[in-house]
């Protein structure tokens, strides 16, 4: 990391953690994504049971009820396949199968799709120099630590290269810091920096965007035509993050990969591209415990496996000695696959199956029940440990339609914000406002409004408000706009105490197009009211991150030094404030006097 680098990347982290004031980003915020769009999959995948593919329904009932179970995870969907036919769609809460997804890194094993296309063509070996390709982008200092890399370095994720996906938030041009950083090539090293030069080689040789690249030789032979891939500032398609698409447009990616390259009885990348991208070209190290690396494809160590892999859980992992795909979609604490996913995903698919076996309608049945069951939203945080409990269980004697009597009460209360740490706070989540560029102005006030059966929240920031709907029973769909990039969400919320049996609204708001979520808790009663923010993945997530990376820069010059000087409690309780504040408000339209929720007058 070159000294520019590392005091922006300073910089910039003093200002996110820096409650007392919004954080003003130091590269403007360049991100063009458009709203959701709502169309029927193309060429969707013939449906089948699971007992027609070879797989006892009772047998992913039981996977489905170990998922549900295990606290540690936080799935939003998962699909199952095998011989290209879909035998399985769980969608938990109130995930929507037709919402595309951001991929995060599970993108990067495209972009290896879209380099092997290249290579085909002969427009590209993986043998070819970064000097030859980036030859008057290359500091004259830097050009002897870069002159062996090749294209298979970038492919293998083994440049070394110091400047990283935390430093690029910092920096317009990557190229150029890129290449302006250090080099510790050989080794695997994690960077999505690297998928994103293969991004820039791409179009410097089409002139073609990736994604422009890809829409004749890829998306549209697969019938894939609801997507969305970000650019960077310098206007090139990120390559190893913010790709948009749908659960099963990315499986018929991964169904294409297992089918090697062939789509329809068309090759449309070589059976030895993907032969050499989905085994294993390079160790991963502590990297990870049962994967290593192809190019930009993760590769099984105990299985004849291959996985695209995204943080907090975007999968598509494909069993090639049975045929089975699983495509996951998940806001689990992870990077890579830590979680217990894995774990669970490879004792149940991958042993050996039938091809086929008699239908069981009674198990069929129970697995419909169980897929169902998803549904119901469950809340653990709070629960003790062993003990759980159904927060936000609908209630399916009372009608949808009936609001809680407290939204009346409510309806027509501000509630301002005057707590020193509000300029740091803001509905989206923190995660999401660093990987977008995109930064909260800090929380003004809360108000809300009943209007017939509907209930809204307006959630005004210092520069902008956000006006959504709230659902009780089922949660409610709303359009926002941050800083004209828009967002679909979904609200739920409950009228609930806490242990001390004080009164509060509970309200999660789902930003569906993402991993992550917004939890909103106001305590509306008494003489002082204040608010509680949350978010998953959150703050133990990423406090465990935060000091992983203040150990490996305490070796650095200059700035190890001044790291050992910060205590690890300190760093958790501004990272605590940043991303799980308690807010106090003061109530500027008062309720009626006789107007009293559980005997607390709002004053």
């Amino acid at each position: 990391m070159g000294i520019n680098s590392l005091n922006n990347t300073i910089t910039l982290a003093g200002r996110l953690f820096d409650t007392r004031q919004p954080v003003r980003p130091l590269i403007p915020d360049t991100s063009e994504k458009p709203p959701r769009r709502i169309s029927p999959i193309r060429q969707p995948f013939p449906r089948c049971t699971p007992e027609e593919a070879g797989i006892p329904s009772g047998h992913i009932a039981a996977f489905l009820t170990e998922i549900a179970e295990d606290e540690s995870l936080n799935m939003h969907s998962i699909l199952i396949l095998r011989g290209g036919r879909m035998i399985t769609e769980a969608f938990f809460t109130d995930h929507d199968p037709l919402c595309w997804k951001c991929t995060f890194s599970a993108c990067k094993s495209i972009t290896s799709l879209a380099i092997g296309m290249l290579c085909d063509e002969g427009k590209l070996s993986v043998d070819e120099k970064l000097t030859d390709l980036f030859d008057n982008r290359i500091p004259p200092l830097a050009r002897l630590a870069v002159k062996d890399l090749t294209v298979r370095h970038l492919l293998t994720m083994s440049t070394g290269s110091s400047f990283n996906e935390i430093t690029m938030m910092t920096e317009r041009d990557w190229v150029r810091g890129f290449f302006s950083g250090t080099f510790d090539s050989g080794k695997f090293a994690y960077n999505s920096l690297n998928t994103y030069l293969l991004s820039v080689i791409l179009t410097e040789k089409t002139g073609e965007s990736l994604s422009d690249y890809l829409k004749p030789r890829l998306f549209e032979p697969l019938g894939i035509s609801n997507y969305y891939w970000e650019k960077s500032p310098s206007g090139i398609d990120k390559g190893g993050w913010g790709l948009y698409m749908r659960p099963e447009d990315l499986a018929k990616i991964g169904q294409f990969v297992m089918q090697r390259g062939q789509w329809n009885g068309r090759q449309l990348v070589s059976a030895d591209w993907i032969d050499q991208a989905a085994s294993k070209q390079i160790s991963t190290g502590e990297t990870s415990d049962t994967y290593d690396y192809g190019w930009q494809i993760w590769v099984g160590r105990q299985h004849d496996s291959f996985l695209f892999n995204g943080m907090l859980g975007q999968n598509v992992l494909g069993f090639r000695e049975n045929g089975i795909i699983l495509v996951s979609h998940a806001g689990n604490d992870e990077l890579f696959q830590q979680s217990n996913y894995f774990a669970l995903a490879e004792k149940y698919f991958s042993g050996s199956f039938e091809d086929n076996l008699p239908a069981d309608d009674a198990e069929h049945h129970n697995l419909q029940i169980c897929i169902d069951g998803l549904r119901d939203i469950k809340e653990t945080g709070d629960t003790p440990k062993n003990t759980r409990f159904r927060l936000f269980r609908r209630k399916k004697e009372e009608s949808a339609s009936s609001l809680p009597k407290e939204c009346q009460k409510l309806s027509g209360v501000r509630f301002d914000c005057i707590d020193e740490n509000a300029p740091g706070a803001g509905l989206m989540p923190v995660v999401l406002q660093a990987v977008q560029n995109n930064y909260a102005c800090g929380c003004a006030s809360l108000s809300f409004l009943c209007s017939g059966e509907a209930f809204y929240l307006t959630y005004a920031e210092e520069q902008e408000s956000y006006f959504l709907r709230i659902g009780f029973r089922e949660a409610a769909d709303s359009d926002l706009v941050f800083h004209g990039v828009p967002y679909h969400v979904k609200a739920l919320g409950i009228f609930t105490h806490n242990e001390d049996g004080v009164p509060l609204l509970k309200i999660r708001v789902n930003f569906c197009e993402t991993p992550l979520t917004r939890t909103i808790k106001l305590y509306y009663t008494g003489a002082h009211p204040y608010l509680e923010q949350s978010e998953r993945p959150g703050s133990p997530f990423i406090s465990s991150k935060v000091l992983r990376i203040k150990r490996d820069l305490l070796s650095a010059p200059l700035i190890g030094d001044t790291l050992n000087l910060v205590d690890d409690d300190y760093l958790r309780y501004r990272i605590d404030k940043k991303f799980a504040p308690t807010l106090r408000l003061c109530p500027s339209q008062i309720i009626p006097r006789g107007k009293i929720f559980n005997n607390q007058n709002i004053q």
